[in-house]
């Protein structure tokens, strides 16, 4: 019993009532928002896709003089900077939503 209530209960004897039986106060089981569902999803996109490990390894290379830059071998490492701009914008985009709104276009 709370020290709230067992006050009460004191204060209701001494009035003559009856004291209230002891409410249990039972917590509202919280549901994550779509945003905060969104935000997860696209997090464990870019997490699984190993894309931005990758780019960091292939630019390491790069600055050492390991990997040789051929024409196709800049025009792959644009494609995947450009999709790991993409996630990132989806990231930025989800994060400032206002509450209650999604981040889907």
């Amino acid at each position: 019993m709370s020290l709230s209530s067992f006050i009460r209960s004191l204060l209701a004897e001494a009035c003559g009532g009856v004291a209230e039986p002891e409410r249990k106060h039972m917590r509202r089981e919280r549901r994550p928002t779509q945003k905060a569902r969104d935000t997860a999803q696209a997090l464990a996109i870019l997490g699984a896709s190993r894309v931005p490990n990758n780019i960091n390894q292939i630019a390491k290379a790069i600055n050492e003089g390991r990997y040789p830059v051929s024409p196709d071998a800049e025009a792959e490492l644009l494609g995947e900077l450009q999709s790991v701009k993409g996630l990132l914008s989806e990231i930025r985009t989800l994060l400032m939503t206002p509450p209650g709104r999604s981040g889907s276009v």
